[in-house]
């Protein structure tokens, strides 16, 4: 990139408004990537950001180039929201024919959310149903999200959550449901 001198994001604050708590981070990421990208030789370079929401932090750090200020302030949002690293998500998605992966999502959660009462574990949040993206390359698709507070000994609880979620994986349906099954620590 040595001839790059000028370099252009627009509507850098876009992925702000996707339904995620790691939409600050990815802009911020985003910005900064992007700026590095001018001026690398001897040519000074010109970063122009178009945005709707100059005064969020993620842009105003990004712009300054100021790692450890987004992450201060990043870091304590999380913990006020209860967001990874201070909470864990886990969660199954199940793909295949509609009625089958709605029904996999509400056994599963069902299930999930007795062991945990077993385990006298209150789990901060819970949604089943269908998936953000509810139908993709013609199969429908459905889950169910767990978030839970970090907590000491959480990785056996997890281990066991893991397997409850693979259980329901088209076992009782004669469907070709898949799940995936993953977490956010």
């Amino acid at each position: 990139f040595a001839n790059v001198t000028l370099v252009g994001v627009m509507a850098a604050d876009s992925a702000l408004y996707f339904p995620d708590y790691r939409s600050p981070e990815r802009t911020f990421q985003l910005i900064t990537q992007v700026a590095g990208r001018a001026g690398r030789a001897q040519a000074p370079g010109d970063v122009v950001v178009q945005t709707y929401n100059p005064d969020h932090f993620a842009i105003q750090h990004a712009a300054n180039q100021d790692y450890a200020a987004f992450y201060r302030e990043e870091i304590l949002n999380r913990k006020i929201a209860q967001f990874p690293p201070f909470s864990v998500f886990i969660r199954g998605l199940y793909t295949g024919e509609e009625r089958e992966v709605l029904e996999a999502a509400r056994r599963a959660g069902e299930a999930c959310l007795s062991l945990l009462e077993q385990r006298g574990i209150e789990p901060l949040d819970v949604k089943q149903g269908p998936a953000p993206m509810a139908k993709r390359g013609g199969e429908y698709r459905s889950h169910v999200l767990i978030k839970l507070m970090r907590l000491p000994g959480l990785e056996t609880v997890l281990d066991e959550l893991y397997r409850i979620l693979e259980e329901q994986d088209g076992e009782e349906t004669e469907s070709e449901n898949t799940a995936d099954v993953m977490a956010e620590l």
